[in-house]
């Protein structure tokens, strides 16, 4: 271990005084005519990994951000050969040239003054690696990365930070490594640079050297583990989703205002709504996206109506009522489920006609302890899909965070079941295909309800709202005509159907239980000096309920086989068939070619990044063409 540490900080040494003289680090010999020196040789501390360095995968990080004025900040898959996700490579991309990229953001607009911008202008690009999460333990050992940026020909490496505090393990079998890369590139305007930042994209390479321990190789099924674990699947597939209801009602100054949401301890909606009896009453509510809860790439377009209904009155002995439901939660359940049976199925028989092989050969014994190992796997994922561990992110799983009083404690599952390859969906989901729609609330009755008239449908930062009028007289309800007794609780739900326009084009539908306390039309005197002691700003104004949105069930738990043992009997020289009759080679060929799909995906993900950035500035996002709705 010493000897490899050594190693490090020889290599590192060797990087820096090359680049304090000027003279770039090559890992290939292509050009090597027009070397002085030649290709590494032996006892250059690059010789050694020169040869025994692996690929661990490729990071692409697409330059649409460039067109705007943002950082962009992302955790980029890196795809390994096998064209599955090996870790993430965090990477920040921004520009230093002003706003000269913004005049090509919309390359829908016809603008002469595009025609004007010099092809010399300079635009200074700077690229930071800060580290690469996940990897395979195996293989991250001396990682470095190396890229090649746009008109600039040597090849940037890009070595590990030696500091032993840098080089953590995530878990049993993945790594971080520390990089800490700053470099800023400098760039000409012209008609192909354009080009190649909206169609292009930054491929870092990232290497890893290979642990073989004694002498001995190990097959590549040992090697290469499956570092995204089953808890990053689930991320790249979820988001969390927040919806804020407020009541406003006519104020003594005659405008509306929203009415004081009083923490109840039996009242599990997050608070009681105080209403006055008689006055006009409008609902606000609003949708946002939560950026650091997942991957999803989800953008809400707007809130296409809101309805209300479902009254009913409960004592304060009763349980109190929620907006939880499980409807969703089990059709997921159900469909993951049915994928982990098919693949016990299929590993069971391919496991059992391995053991009852004669003369097996190494292959035949790599390939048997591998399908073992992925069958110890798929037991632990069957145990998670109804006890997942608490606040692991994976549907389902208990809530172990500290909840605010004016949310819910209890988070439902929205569950889209879009296409896991591209995320699109098989039929129309709009009106009574809406997702969501038959999510029902206990107490609830479809026809029970009142639809609002749509005051007002805007954006707010990163929020989309809606303003109803409310006339609480049409419902023709005792419990919100007369005052709300002190034994009484009324309950209430909100529908808010709300429109996606991205992972897919598509409406989903919200619930939010309300609990209302009506009071008398004119304040009492104990209600007058309570408002004085509770200002405005330390009493609350809204209620919220979070929702885990989960587009689809992750593509790895449907595969039936992992990719690294196909390749395997992929490479092996027999012409070897699965049951179904495909080959294995058939098998691995389609496996690998879900990269265009991961990469797609990704590339929507960052843009949506993009979207988010631009929305917390207060910006909207013009530039459309480049990366179209993956539904479209």
């Amino acid at each position: 271990m010493e000897k490899f540490e050594n190693k490090i900080i020889d290599m590192r040494e060797m990087y820096e005084d090359r680049k304090s003289q000027g003279r770039p680090l090559r890992v290939d010999d292509s050009d090597s005519s027009e070397s002085d020196e030649g290709p590494p040789q032996k006892g250059d501390p690059f010789y050694e990994s020169y040869e025994n360095h692996n690929l661990i995968g490729v990071a692409n990080v697409f330059l649409d951000c460039l067109f705007y004025d943002v950082t962009l900040n992302y955790h980029v898959p890196i795809i390994s050969q096998q064209g599955e996700i090996a870790g993430k490579l965090h990477v920040e991309v921004s520009k230093l040239g002003g706003d000269i990229m913004e005049r090509f953001a919309d390359i829908n607009c016809e603008d002469d003054d595009d025609e004007n911008v010099s092809t010399n202008t300079p635009l200074v690009i700077r690229v930071k690696i800060h580290e690469a999460r996940g990897l395979p333990k195996d293989l991250a050992n001396f990682v470095f990365c190396q890229y090649m940026f746009w008109d600039h020909d040597d090849v940037v490496i890009v070595p590990p930070d030696i500091n032993p505090d840098t080089t953590t393990s995530d878990g049993r079998s993945t790594k971080t490594v520390k990089f800490e890369h700053e470099q800023e590139f400098r760039v000409f305007m012209t008609e192909e640079f354009v080009e190649y930042a909206q169609e292009g994209a930054l491929s870092i390479e990232i290497w890893g050297h290979k642990v073989v321990g004694f002498g001995q190789q190990r097959s590549q099924v040992d090697t290469v583990q499956r570092s995204n674990s089953l808890v990053d699947r689930w991320l790249e597939v979820s988001r969390k989703v927040e919806l804020w209801v407020e009541i406003h009602e006519v104020n003594d100054q005659g405008e509306f205002a929203p009415v004081e949401v009083k923490p109840q301890a039996d009242v599990p909606s997050a608070g009681v709504y105080q209403l006055r009896q008689g006055h006009a009453r409008r609902i606000l509510a609003r949708v946002k996206s939560k950026s650091d809860s997942g991957t999803l790439p989800l953008i809400c377009d707007s809130i296409s109506s809101l309805s209300i209904g479902c009254i009913c009155a409960r004592s304060r002995l009763q349980k109190g009522l929620d907006s939880y439901q499980e409807e969703d939660l089990n059709t997921l359940r159900e469909h993951w489920s049915d994928a982990l049976a098919r693949r016990k199925t299929y590993l069971d028989s391919q496991i059992q006609a391995l053991m009852n092989k004669q003369d097996k050969t190494e292959a035949d014994s790599d390939r048997e302890r591998a399908l073992i190992d992925q069958w110890v796997s798929l037991t632990e994922e069957r145990n998670a899909v109804f006890v997942p561990a608490a606040g692991s992110g994976i549907p389902g799983a208990p809530a172990d965070w500290v909840t605010p009083p004016n949310m819910e404690h209890h988070r439902p599952v929205l569950f889209l079941d879009l296409n896991s390859d591209d995320m699109t969906t098989p039929s129309v989901k709009e009106g009574s295909q809406a997702a969501g729609i038959n999510s029902i609330l206990p107490k609830e009755q479809s026809v029970d309800y009142l639809h609002l008239a749509n005051l007002r449908a805007y954006t707010e930062g990163d929020q989309v709202c809606a303003v109803a009028s409310w006339d609480s007289s049409m419902h023709d309800s005792q419990h919100l005509n007369r005052i709300t007794g002190n034994d009484s609780r009324v309950y209430l739900i909100l529908k808010v159907v709300l429109r996606l326009s991205h992972p897919a084009y598509m409406e989903v539908v919200l619930r939010k239980r309300l609990s209302v306390n009506v009071k008398h039309r004119n304040m009492s005197l104990t209600d007058k000096i309570m408002k004085k002691v509770w200002t405005r700003e330390e009493s609350m104004l809204a209620s919220g309920i979070t929702f885990d949105v989960v587009s689809n069930i992750p593509k790895a738990s449907e595969d039936l086989e992992h990719m690294e043992s196909l390749a395997q009997m992929a490479a092996s020289q027999n012409e070897v068939s699965a049951e179904d009759g495909e080959t294995y080679i058939e098998k691995y060929i389609r496996g690998v070619s879900a990269v265009e799909s991961i990469l797609t995906l990704d590339r929507l993900r960052q843009e949506v990044a993009v979207k988010e950035l631009m929305a917390k500035k207060g910006r909207s996002l013009h530039k459309t063409s480049s990366v179209p709705n993956i539904h479209q």
